[in-house]
Parts: C-alpha cells; structure tokens; sequence
C-alpha cells in the first residue's frame, strides 16, 4: 500500500523478496562496508534482475563474491558411498582463494551441503566429506538422483561405481517341471547366481529397493520379477540351501501356491491333473467298500471322495463337519476302502475309544480292529504284536505313555479325533502325534477353530507340517493382520490357502430332512438374597481390581468363576447357603413341563458341583435320570448313552460341558438345556449336537439359561461378539472366542478401562 494505492507485486518476484519490498516503500536501507559481503552473498543474486542499479562501475568495485565451482569425489567402500567435495573459486581451492583476496559465495556454499542432506547424506567427521551408511541408499543415489547433483557440482566416479551393471528383468522368477511323484522348482537365474539368492532375499525382506551382487550387477528389487520371487518362495517355504542345479524338490500339492506365478503353458501336465482332480473330486469315480457305500448319504460320499483323493496323493486334511453328520463312518469308510500296506492309527479321548470300537464293529464287523487299553504291560504287549493293515485304537493320554513303542512303528492313516485337542501346539498331546510317522494324517473336529487361529495353525502342523511355515511366521503374516487389523486381502489369501485341505459342510446344507432345532434363551431374574450375594461379591472383585489392574489374570478369572456359581446356585460358592437360585427354580419348572409333555431332556452344566445339586432334586422327585460325568469309565459312559437312548422311562442325562459335549449320540432326547454360558459357542453347539443330529426324529428344543442382570449376559454379548472368525476362515456357522482383551475382561465387571 502506498499513497492509499494498493499494489500487486509481480508474480515473477519470489515470496522471500516480499519482506524487502515491504521495507522499501517506508525507508531506504543502508549498508556498512562490513555488511558487503553478505549483501553480495545472499541479496544482490536474488534481486540482480529485477533493479536499475546507479553507477554500476562503482557499485561492482565493491562485489568482491567469485562464482562457486563445486568438485565432488564419489566412491564406494565397504557399503558406504563417500562424497568428499571441495570448493573452487577462479580455479583454487577456498582456502587459498580468501588468500588471494576472493570472497567465498556462503550462500551457494550452504546451498550445496543443504542439497546433500536432501540426498540423506550424513557429515563424517572428515573435512569436507559426506556419506550414505547404507548399500541400499548408495544405489539408489547412484542410479536415481546423481544427476541432480551434477546440476549443482562437477560429479567424478570412482571405478567402483562405474563398474556397476544395473539391468532389466523380465519373465517369470520361476518355472516347474515333474519328476518322480515330485514338483521341481526351476529358477530363472539369467540375472543371478543361486547361491545369491539368499543374500536376495534378505535384501527384499528387509525392503531394500536394490540389491549388489558379486560381478557388481544391480537388482532392482522393486520390479515386478523380484516382488513376485519373493511371494512364491515365502509360499511356498523353500531352504535355498537345498536347492541344486537352480532346481530344488517339494510335494505336488505347492503347485496350489504356485499356479498364479506361472505361465499356465508351462505347468505339468501331472501338476495340471492334481489340480483338477483337488478341485473336482466330487467327480472323481474313487471305489467305496460296496457294504458301507449303500448305507452313505450322498454328502458323506462325497466326504469319502474327498478323504480319498488326498489319500491318493498321500495328503492329509481336516475334515471339519458339523457335529452329527457322519464323520466318523466316513472315516471308516475310507479305512475300509483303501488297501494299505501299514497299520492305521485312530487317536482320541479316552472317553471316545469305546465309540469308535463299537462303530466299526456295527459297520464293518469283518475288519481287523484293536483297542490298545489295559495297564502299561498289556498295551506294551498289544502295541509289540501291532500287525500290517490292522486299525488300532488308543487315546491321547496312552500315546503319550507309549509313545516311545510307538516311534518304531509306521502307518499308512493316523487320524486324530475331536483334533481341537491338539490346537495348543505346545502340549504333550500335541507334540505326540507329531511325532507318528505316517503317509497320510487326517484330523477330525467341527471346530478347527475354538479360540484363536493358532488353534488352526497347529492342526495343520500334524496334517501337513510346514505348510503354514512356522507359527511365529503364520503369526506375523496371518493372524496379526486377520485379528488385530481385519485385513480382508490377508484372509482370502489364508483361505486360498487351506480351503482344498478342509471340508466342512453344516447340517442345514446337507441334511435338509433333519428336524427343526429351536434356540431360545431364557432369563431367570436373582433371588433378593442371591443378588445381595452376587453384588457383595462383584464390588469385591471390582475394587480390587481397580487398585491392581489387570496383570493377576488368576485373580480375575477366580471372580468370574465365582460370579458365574453365584448365578448358577450361591451354594456352589458358600455351603452355608440356606437360600434358594432362581435358576434352579426356573430349571425345575421346565423339566416338570417338559416331561408332562413327553420331551425327554439333556442338562449340560461347567460344573460338576451344580449336577449334583440336580441330581439330587430330580431323586427328590423320583425322577429317573442319569448322570455323566469326567469321572465316569468309558465302557459305563457307552452303556448310559445306550440305554437313555433305549429306554423312555429315563427323563433326563445330566452332562457336564467338558466331559460329555463331544462324540455321544443322544438322539433319544429332544430337549437341550444349557444351565450355564461360557466363552466358547462352538462348545454349546457341539453338546446340543449330541441331540440334533442324524437319527433324531424330532423337532429339538436348545434352551439356555441366563440370570438376568448378572456376568451371564455380558458372555451371552461376547459370544455374539467373537462369532464371524470361524466364519471367515472355515465359511460356516460356528463361533470362537478369541483371546479377550483387557478392555473386555474389565466390561465382565463394569469398569471402564
């Protein structure tokens, strides 16, 4: 602004100059001889075009500022790249040109070093020198911005960077070929040597953009080529020290995790024939043993073909059904079916070997089958005399005892049962049949999944070991990303991944004839003694947990428990209890109802304690009933299930959740009771599938009970939370729980984290 006039500055005028024109228009500014220097340094450059300067032969006998020349010197030393520099004016160096009277150009100076740190160059402790500390950033300065410092500076190389080779890839990383029953993984090395390949990969994991190898060549890691080199051998888990003659041997079935990397022209024709025969195996026209195929519904045929198509390509799977629709007759069915050269191995809990012994004895009586139980002489005698082609059966617990007579042996199946019983890889049950040595292995359980993917993880470790590579690497690639940051992309991929190696189907897609099943929840609000109790004992837990937070997860997962007995019945918490449970009031109304309309019943309950305390009023009121508990011998177990399922006159089985919740048919009731909620559905569905089932031929009534106002509820919520995992990862309709966080177990007792 100036005479009540304002003006445009010229666009052409840089901003900087802006401050200067500003104080122009008030007063003249002056400068002292001291300053010259520093006008000719930093301003005069700036604004030499755009001012009229009076006489200019007196005024240019004061702009003693020489032009800067700027020598660099790269090199690089042991993955370093060094750039010393020096400073010419008129020919000299700096020092001896300020001898000679020439002023240094400190603007242009400074400009260069600040363009250097633009580069990321660090200051060494030399005079006049630079570097990048890392292999990595020297080349990418070498082969992206070196001519950017030639705008600024005279740029002289060293031979050793002259000597680099940058090059262009093309095709593919890798091809394969078949040989022997096996897949060969050929590389395409026309741009390195294979016993390069490893320092390769170290750079691409490390995300380096370049690589150096020995003949000085330079890989660009971020082409195409070597993104997908690194994606085919993460998949498919290769020790580059086996490889040999830029080929190296793996199983038939990695051409799975191949097939997107390679040209189709170029995949076997036997790798062609597995893929088709994986995808299609319903197709497949496999012979089934003729007794068992006419009593097979179609869906377990289909089971059967699956089972025997991997079989046939000595692969394993999960054949993760839902609970009631046969697994166990296709499993022997595909034992039947198969001519084996070994004996096979059925492994599963205690309380399941009797069921497995009396199934084959209904379906194929003719088959040569041995139940290793007794005392540890008797099995070690029955273990010794084991015979080629016999099935035998033990459970988890005789493995690990006779795992050493065990190591000897070799089988052609070994099929573990109710699988989520090795879903921790770091226990003895797990690390047992791991060590069995086997063609073929095939896990069986409607919950391959019950509390994180690590459970799914380590299933995989006994049927196909390796597959999913190490857990702490399926953690950082898979799990991570899935549970902690919902990646969709990841997740497909895993269920690209493991979708040929499980077969899961419910029963509302396959068993379209069973009888309705009818959940219904219903609440039963406390007592007003029982609520004292309940809420005395909630502020307990809540103050202390306040004041120590929730590191002592003991403590915290002691209250829950004692909050959920106090819902169940305060007796199971206190004996001195005199009151009454609303809970078990509200039970009793439905079992009276229940039986005057003819329904027969099933109770499961976590606690032992509170099947008593049933059993004791269902005795009260002459009420014929069973009860199944862990303590429970296998053979009397098989004999309750037997008659309950025989005689109407008994009622009602008490069952407790962990003991009874797998491997029984129960389908002589048709009314479940869930007296108390835990964190895992899938266990609730498991034990109402004892009931709905095939067989049953009746509508099934599920019933849970859940005390109003009370921890209940908010499990009930979680459940509902925690349901899509399973969903996502195996497609169907189960739920887990994933491990809590803290914010969850703080909301079970209404503190807000």
């Amino acid at each position: 602004m100036k005479n009540n006039k304002l003006y445009c500055v010229d666009n052409s005028i840089p901003n900087d100059l802006i401050p200067l024109i500003n104080t122009l228009y008030i007063k003249p500014i002056e400068f002292s001889t001291k300053l010259y220097n520093e006008f000719f340094t930093y301003i005069y450059p700036k604004i030499q075009g755009l001012i009229k300067v009076e006489n200019l032969e007196e005024f240019e006998k004061h702009n003693n500022c020489s032009i800067l020349q700027t020598d660099c010197y790269l090199d690089i030393n042991e993955g370093n790249l060094i750039l010393k520099y020096n400073f010419m004016y008129e020919g000299m160096e700096r020092d001896e040109a300020i001898n000679h009277g020439i002023y240094p150009n400190t603007a242009m100076e400074e400009n260069f070093t600040e363009q250097l740190l633009l580069f990321n160059f660090i200051k060494t402790t030399n005079k006049n020198e630079y570097a990048l500390e890392t292999m990595d950033e020297a080349l990418e300065f070498v082969l992206s911005d070196m001519e950017s410092l030639k705008e600024i500076a005279n740029v002289y190389i060293s031979d050793t960077i002259k000597n680099l080779k940058p090059i262009k890839t093309s095709g593919n990383p890798v091809g394969v070929r078949y040989s022997n029953n096996w897949l060969e993984l050929i590389f395409n090395n026309s741009f390195y040597n294979v016993d390069e390949l490893q320092g390769i990969l170290d750079s691409l994991k490390k995300k380096k953009k370049y690589h150096l190898l020995k003949d000085n060549t330079v890989l660009n890691l971020q082409e195409k080529f070597f993104q997908d080199l690194e994606t085919v051998m993460d998949s498919v888990n290769i020790n580059t020290k086996k490889i040999e003659n830029n080929a190296v041997q793996m199983p038939i079935f990695k051409i799975l995790q191949l097939e997107q990397y390679i040209d189709q022209k170029e995949i076997p024709k036997e790798a062609i024939k597995f893929l088709h025969d994986i995808k299609n195996f319903k197709n497949i026209n496999y012979p089934i043993n003729p007794s068992l195929n006419s009593v097979l519904r179609d869906y377990q045929k289909d089971g059967v073909r699956w089972l025997i198509n991997l079989a046939y390509y000595r692969l394993s799977g999960i054949l993760a059904d839902d609970m009631g629709l046969g697994k166990t007759l296709e499993i022997i069915t595909l034992l039947k079916s198969c001519r084996t050269k070994y004996p096979s191995l059925i492994v599963a809990p205690a309380s399941l070997t009797y069921n497995w012994l009396n199934e084959f004895k209904k379906w194929v009586p003719s088959m040569d089958v041995l139940l290793v139980t007794g005392n540890g002489a008797t099995r070690e005698n029955l273990i010794k005399n084991i015979q080629n082609g016999q099935i035998i059966i033990t459970s988890y617990d005789y493995l690990k005892r006779d795992l050493e007579l065990y190591k000897n042996l070799s089988f052609h199946f070994v099929i573990v049962d109710e699988a989520q019983s090795i879903k921790n890889f770091q226990t003895k049950n797990s690390e047992a049949v791991k060590e069995l040595k086997s063609i073929s292995r095939f896990a069986i359980t409607g919950t391959p999944i019950e509390n994180s993917l690590a459970d799914l993880w380590s299933i995989f470790d006994f049927c196909l070991p390796g597959y999913l590579k190490s857990y702490e690497a399926f953690k950082n690639d898979y799990e991570i990303e899935i549970i902690k940051y919902h990646d969709n992309e990841v997740l497909d991929r895993l269920n690209k991944q493991i979708s040929p190696f499980i077969l899961r189907r419910t029963k509302k897609d396959v068993l379209r004839e069973l009888p309705n099943k009818f959940e219904q929840v219903i609440y039963a609000p406390m007592s007003e003694e029982q609520e004292s109790i309940y809420n005395a004992t909630l502020l307990q837990a809540r103050d202390k947990i306040i004041q120590t937070g929730t590191d002592n997860k003991m403590y915290i997962f002691a209250m829950l428990t004692r909050l959920r007995q106090i819902c169940c019945h305060p007796k199971l918490y206190s004996d001195n209890y005199v009151g009454d449970s609303a809970k078990l009031n509200l039970v009793s109304n439905i079992i009276d109802d229940s039986i005057l309309s003819n329904h027969r019943i099933l109770i499961f309950s976590q606690f032992t304690s509170m099947l008593d305390i049933l059993d004791e009023y269902l005795s009260e009121k002459n009420i014929k009933h069973f009860k199944l508990t862990g303590n429970t011998p296998s053979d009397e177990r098989f004999r309750l299930v037997d008659e309950f399922n025989n005689n109407e006159e008994i009622k009602v089985f008490l069952i407790s959740l962990k003991a009874g919740g797998t491997g029984l048919n129960l389908v002589g009731a048709d009314t479940v009771i869930h007296y108390d909620p835990w964190w895992n559905f899938s266990a609730e569905n498991q034990a109402s599938d004892r009931v709905h089932r095939i067989g049953q031929k009746n509508n099934v009534q599920i019933i849970k009970i859940i005390t109003k106002d009370s921890i209940e509820e908010k499990i009930l919520d979680l459940q509902n939370k925690k349901k899509n995992l399973f969903d996502k990862v195996v497609n169907e309709d189960t739920s887990i729980l994933t491990k809590l966080s803290n914010e969850e177990l703080l909301s079970l007792f209404n503190i807000k984290n």
